[in-house]
């Protein structure tokens, strides 16, 4: 364990390649009472009482309840500070899921007919955004129902601080 200011890096090794793992000081002393590996998906990992256990969820003292979903901010499996992880749904933390294989470079864009088309899920329906001559622009659509629909849980395209022009309100 390297500590710093507000948080403490463990070093978990895994076939043969060595894994920096953050989590807050204060949850030193839960954190280290327990061997810790990466487990088949990338997420630190541990034995309780014979049951696999994840790092995030317990440090999130969600262990036994598999209804609630813990979402990595910014899509580090290992980044487990508090800041960095949350409860939430299923359908929240899909929202929150990076861009699938495709032709286009962004989430929520596809090509057809020489024009980029902008589409995006919320409950289990499909909105289709408009169709572009620009794959940015599109992409940029994209991130703008994204933060209307989804606030803190959307993955958007691009990382902006400033509010995205012309935000466009969607109605289910």
């Amino acid at each position: 364990m390297i500590p710093d200011k507000n948080f403490a890096t463990l070093l978990i090794t895994s076939r043969g390649v060595d894994h920096l793992c953050l989590f807050d000081r204060s949850d030193s002393d839960l954190i280290l009472k327990y061997k810790w590996h990466l487990n088949s998906q990338g997420y630190a990992s541990t034995r309780i009482e014979g049951k696999q256990v994840m790092m995030h969820r317990l440090i999130l003292g969600v262990v036994d309840q598999p209804e609630i979903e813990v979402d990595h901010i910014h899509h580090n499996k290992l980044d487990n500070r508090r800041a960095m992880i949350r409860t939430c749904s299923r359908a929240e933390n899909s929202r929150n899921r990076a861009k699938g294989r495709g032709y286009s470079n962004y989430k929520g864009v596809y090509r057809e007919n020489y024009l980029w088309h902008s589409q995006i899920c919320c409950d289990q329906k499909v909105i289709n955004l408009g169709r572009y001559r620009s794959e940015v622009t599109a992409a940029k659509a994209y991130d703008r129902a994204a933060r209307d629909l989804f606030g803190d849980f959307c993955n958007p395209n691009f990382i902006t601080h400033e509010p995205l022009p012309q935000q466009m309100t969607i109605q289910m």
